[in-house]
């Protein structure tokens, strides 16, 4: 579901791990995100995505995996991943190795 009325969309699965899910499109600024209580969540340990990261750019973590997804065509999407600093770079090689191979 799009968290697009609810800002922020919490999802825990059969484990009771936790995914946040953030929807900046309606939110101002980073203030109002900061009101919201992004950092906290940021600083939680839990990955959070972020739809619309434009809009609170201020309070984005310099360190992060980026991911981009473009339209194609009707049936096909783009993905671009970009990581800033060692954890993030990390998790890229691991993602790499696993889903290309050595």
């Amino acid at each position: 579901t799009s968290p697009s009325y609810i800002l922020i969309q919490e999802y825990r699965s059969a484990d009771q791990r936790v995914l946040y899910h953030i929807d900046a499109f309606r939110l101002v600024g980073a203030q109002e995100a900061i009101f919201l209580g992004i950092q906290d969540l940021l600083g939680g340990g839990a990955p959070v995505l972020i739809e619309w990261p434009e809009r609170v750019a201020a309070v984005i973590p310099e360190q992060r995996l980026w991911v981009s997804l473009r339209w194609e065509d009707e049936l096909r999407r783009g993905l671009q991943m970009n990581a800033a600093g060692i954890r993030y770079e990390r998790l890229m090689a691991v993602f790499r190795n696993a889903a290309f191979g050595g």
